[in-house]
């Protein structure tokens, strides 16, 4: 059976909780979890260097104080693993006090590195970012900032302080920075030379990663959902040939029973209605006749009346008719368009026709799903947006957060 040594418990406990940081927050919470973890790893990154003497001994070998330590970390990270909805924000409150707490125990030399911060963890459209590293960097020769494989020169070097500028493009290298919906981490390695005094001065590098996020362009995935009301109308001509007729083609009957009208009538289409000043009647045809009379119009229907009369000597009678009419309906029409808005920015989107109802949903750059409406143009848990209607047109409005104007 294997023995469990140093080097390889921080190793575990390192993969771990490095395992547990996503590519892109989703949340406000998963923000505060993430910061969490990356001060999680940190500390593990510090202990590999602390205890670098230690790393081929056999764990059960070190001392107490020691243990305890490797105990605390075990634990922190068995929380991290277990963070859910339900729990995570109690976690995430307890972990930060408890890193803090275990932060202070690393036995840290003067001889060897410690990172103990890094500015800033979330960046928003400044182009170089300026990363500011604070620690013991007493021993360091030459250290280096990596992104994407890229060297990047460390602009200022002293005991307790470092400082990089590194282009956006490089941190955020074969990133579509357009198209960001959600913040987006990407990492580095700050590399640390240093020689160990306990080992024979021989020659490290502390290795501590570097992580960095970026705001989207936008605040968050607005769709505006909203239904109109307009009224169609349509021309119509309906054909009737011989549509009363008496003549011998059509039986040489009277069309009307003892001297009775008959009606005719057209309709609409279905669904349609027909404006009743617009009706009117074409008459065609000949022989004996009579009508037409009683025109009227119900609801989708023009009707009438009129009569032929059978002739055995003479002209019998027939009607052609063509009526004509203007139909209408009123139509709802549901649309639910995408708004693509910046920060800093203001959007109008016009309606046509009467305006029915409306909201838009939005999904927050922080992970808060809102509704707007005529009541809730705007939200206390994210001020930063405004929606509301104004004539026939929706007027959107955002504004950056100040803290991240900086950035």
């Amino acid at each position: 059976m294997s023995i469990q040594t140093v080097g390889t418990l921080l190793d575990g406990y390192f993969a771990a909780a490095d395992k547990l940081i996503p590519q892109e927050v989703k949340t406000k919470t998963d923000f505060i979890r993430i910061q969490n973890l990356i001060h999680l790893r940190r500390i593990i990154e510090n202990s590999k260097v602390a205890f670098v003497e230690l790393s081929k001994d056999a764990v059960d070998k070190v001392d107490a104080s020691t243990r305890a330590i490797f105990d605390q970390l075990a634990h922190l990270v068995d929380d991290a693993k277990k963070a859910d909805t339900n729990s995570v924000n109690v976690i995430n409150g307890k972990m930060a006090e408890q890193l803090n707490e275990l932060s202070n125990q690393i036995p840290f030399r003067e001889d060897r590195p410690c990172l103990s911060g890094m500015l800033p963890s979330l960046v928003f459209k400044k182009d170089p970012v300026i990363f500011n590293f604070s620690g013991d960097f007493n021993s360091s020769k030459m250290p280096i900032l990596k992104f994407n494989n890229q060297d990047c020169k460390m602009e200022a070097i002293s005991q307790s302080f470092l400082k990089a500028e590194v282009k956006l493009a490089t941190v955020f290298a074969n990133t579509n920075l357009t198209q960001l919906t959600a913040i987006t981490l990407r990492e580095g390695e700050l590399h640390i030379p240093w020689k160990c005094k306990t080992l024979n001065n021989k020659k490290l590098i502390a290795i501590f990663k570097v992580t960095v996020g970026i705001m989207p362009p936008v605040p968050g995935s607005i769709t505006l959902n909203y239904s109109t009301r307009q009224g169609v109308t349509q021309n119509i001509t309906r054909i009737l040939d011989h549509s009363i007729c008496s003549r011998k083609c059509c039986g040489n009957n009277d069309q009307g029973e003892n001297g009775k009208f008959v009606s005719r009538s057209a309709d609409a289409d279905p669904g349609w209605a027909i404006d009743p000043g617009s009706a009117r009647l074409e008459e065609g045809g000949g022989g004996t006749r009579e009508g037409t009379r009683n025109k009227s119009v119900n609801g989708s229907r023009y009707s009438w009346e009129a009569r032929t009369i059978y002739k055995k000597v003479g002209d019998s009678g027939w009607y052609d008719f063509k009526a004509h009419f203007t139909q209408y309906r009123t139509v709802d029409d549901n649309f639910h368009p995408p708004i693509d808005l910046k920060w800093n920015d203001t959007k109008t989107e016009p309606f046509a026709h009467s305006l029915l109802n409306w909201n838009a949903t939005v999904t927050t750059v922080d992970g808060q799903q809102l509704t707007y409406d005529g009541s809730h143009t705007k939200h206390s848990s994210f001020p930063y947006l405004e929606i509301y209607q104004s004539g026939n047109s929706f007027k959107l409005t955002s504004t950056s957060p100040e803290e991240l104007n900086d950035l």
